[in-house]
């Protein structure tokens, strides 16, 4: 990226800086180096750095003398403090890439665990209009900061933080950044009516899967049921429609598919550990 001077004192990634000016640590670009292009930081720098491969490829260095070679889809987050030693691969000629300096404030820290390697060097790859979201995210992260808009800097921390989030639902450690995108296509399904009964037959068509396979999927993605899985969601919005209106419980019961609003007080009290109406008072009792 742009020169910027060797930290001598790294910090540890395990003590961020807490409160950060907006802009501070801010640094974006996108650009196409062909061979020969090369960074070198043997001190890293005291912010995280994001580097997304648009295209072409790049290579990073590990501690190790090994390598870890990028192509299109890979997203790279170095540590601070991590040296910084890539270059352009040779065997594609060109690396264009989208890239970030950042201070990452603490509210985000769990959006970036993402599987290491590589020591200091933390790594995820995304395919087709997910990645393409991200890209354009730092993108825009990119012009927000070289405009003179007013609050041009946190506009532009908060398209990083829609990056973050975007990569943070495809990073396999975290819960359901598993899901494949068939799977995902048909839970949108679901939740798009909570009043319908669900219909395991016709969200497996949805997924282009069997009924048995895509219950077997579901499961092994999602980690439950998918008859569960729904009845979670349908509590959780109910819950949301209790906080948030005056509407009776019958009402709520409904919308969220249960015609039987004692049977639905059951359920709910079986999900929250209170019933609907000591959901709605818990706030006022102190509870």
């Amino acid at each position: 990226m742009d020169p910027r001077p060797a930290t001598r004192r790294p910090p540890s990634a395990n003590h961020p800086q807490r409160l950060i000016p907006p802009g501070s640590g801010l640094l974006t670009g996108h650009f196409v180096k062909p061979t020969g292009y090369e960074t070198q930081r043997p001190h890293g720098s005291d912010d995280w750095l994001i580097i997304d491969t648009v295209a072409g490829g790049g290579i990073f260095a590990a501690a190790d003398g090994g390598s870890f070679a990028v192509r299109a889809g890979d997203l790279v987050l170095l540590r601070p403090g991590h040296p910084h030693a890539y270059r352009t691969d040779p065997a594609p000629g060109t690396w264009e890439l989208a890239w970030v300096h950042v201070l990452l404030p603490d509210p985000w820290l769990d959006l970036v665990a993402w599987p290491e390697p590589v020591q200091g060097l933390l790594h995820l790859h995304l395919d087709g209009e997910a990645h393409a979201a991200v890209t354009a995210c730092l993108d825009q992260a990119d012009a927000w900061t070289r405009g003179a808009q007013a609050q041009r800097d946190r506009l532009a921390l908060n398209a990083i933080e829609r990056a973050l989030l975007l990569l943070a639902q495809a990073n396999p450690e975290e819960p359901g950044g598993r899901i494949e995108d068939r799977l995902r296509t048909a839970m949108d399904r679901a939740l798009a009516d909570l009043a319908r009964p669900l219909a395991i037959a016709d969200l497996a068509r949805a997924a282009g899967l069997s009924p048995s396979r895509f219950a077997h999927r579901f499961r092994d993605q999602v980690g439950d049921s998918p008859g569960r899985w729904f009845e979670r969601e349908r509590m959780r919005r109910a819950a949301a429609l209790l906080d948030a209106t005056a509407r009776t419980v019958a009402d709520i019961a409904a919308e969220v598919g249960f015609p039987d609003p004692f049977y639905f007080s059951q359920r709910f009290r079986r999900w929250a550990g209170r019933s609907p109406r000591a959901w709605r008072q818990r706030h006022r009792s102190g509870g």
